[in-house]
């Protein structure tokens, strides 16, 4: 359930209130799983002279849930009531007759895993001339453990071993697992030669630090129950940092008034490094395990008032150092039938009967996606 109230009480003064509630239940081999999630934020928004806004805001997210042991999944304990305190603060400033903004703000929250974490950002935004502008921005985040990271253990796979022993590789949370920090420093230009083509370029590099590791720092052991087997351990660890960069370039041209074309390229480089030697359950080519180049087409063509024609194609280097690249096509035709019904139908992938887009994940063959075909009706009351 959902709840939102908005009330402005003048101009230049806005105020939003939020609350929804969810509860969800799961029960298969894995696990068996209920949570419940209360929610509630609070946003203000006001102008400050002409040319100034501060927009500030606190919420409160508290999250139930009971899990218990399933097929190759365990929480410790099987009860936990987590909390989640924020507050934000975020100021407008308009500068030489509003061509130029800055803009200052910082989110602090408070969780039960890792206590304080403050993200902080800056931007600032020049305008050139009429047609073409210049912006900058520095910002900081970081991603909180989740519950399995912190308290979970996982069977993630069984292996024949000596004597027919079963070798169960087996991960473990921990306790001490801290948030994952990203400092990203950004710099982007936009210009619009004319009114019919648009082009944006930027310029990005983050600086990554307690990355997550996957590390054996224990011997393998042997249990006796049920059966005897063996058990790998492996432990979710903080010890890899590392630095990304590249550049995106994005553009839209107007090419008649039924037909535009938008595109797309990104440029990536990973250089990740671990904080410390040790036997890790992880790829040594890890850093080369994202696309290094990615362009992406569109078309939209309108054939008459209410068909339209929409084409897409993705090319795609390496999306990691154990699957090749791939071009992808995609195209939709649609129909407007009337003011509230829409009719479309399209093919996916139609260029290969499959492809793979991402690498292995812990040792896994990743799922092919294959070609397919759809149709789908839209009817808005």
């Amino acid at each position: 359930d959902v709840y939102k109230r908005q009330s402005t009480t003048s101009p230049n003064s806005e105020s939003v209130l939020q609350f929804y509630y969810d509860r969800t239940k799961r029960d298969d081999i894995q696990h068996y799983e209920t949570r419940a999630t209360y929610d509630i934020d609070f946003q203000h928004r006001r102008a400050i002279g002409s040319n100034q806004e501060l927009m500030y805001g606190v919420g409160y997210r508290a999250s139930q849930d009971n899990i218990r042991r399933g097929y190759c999944f365990t929480w410790t304990p099987d009860r936990r009531h987590d909390r989640l305190y924020s507050a934000f603060v975020q100021e407008d400033i308009h500068l030489r007759q509003k061509r130029d903004r800055l803009t200052l703000g910082a989110k602090l929250e408070h969780n039960d895993y890792t206590g304080w974490e403050l993200q902080p950002n800056i931007r600032y935004f020049r305008s050139l001339d009429r047609r073409s502008s210049l912006w900058a921005a520095v910002s900081r985040a970081a991603r909180t453990p989740s519950r399995s990271e912190r308290t979970g253990q996982f069977d993630y796979k069984s292996l024949p071993g000596v004597g027919g022993v079963a070798n169960v590789v087996r991960v473990y949370g921990n306790p001490e697992f801290v948030s994952e920090k990203l400092t990203a420093y950004e710099l982007g230009y936009r210009v619009q030669p004319n009114d019919k083509l648009a082009l944006d370029i930027a310029a990005f590099c983050n600086v990554y630090d307690d990355l997550r590791t996957l590390e054996q720092d224990v011997a393998p052991f042997v249990r006796l129950t049920p059966v005897p087997h063996v058990i790998v351990p492996f432990t979710l660890r903080n010890n890899m940092k590392g630095t990304t960069y590249g550049l995106e370039v994005a553009g839209d041209w107007r090419v008649s008034k039924r037909w535009r074309i938008a595109f797309g390229y990104g440029n990536l480089v990973m250089r990740l490094k671990r904080d410390r030697s040790g036997v890790v359950f992880l790829d040594e080519k890890l850093d080369s395990d994202s696309p290094r180049q990615q362009f992406k087409l569109r078309s939209y063509l309108d054939l008459s008032n209410n068909l339209e024609f929409d084409t897409i194609i993705y090319a795609v280097d390496r999306p990691s150092s154990d699957a090749p690249g791939y071009v992808r096509l995609d195209l939709r035709l649609g129909w407007a039938a009337s003011d509230n019904l829409e009719v479309s139908m399209g093919v996916q992938n139609l260029l290969q009967k499959h492809h793979v887009e991402f690498g292995r994940s812990l040792g896994e063959s990743p799922t092919e996606v294959p070609r397919s075909f759809y149709t789908k009706l839209i009817w808005q009351l």
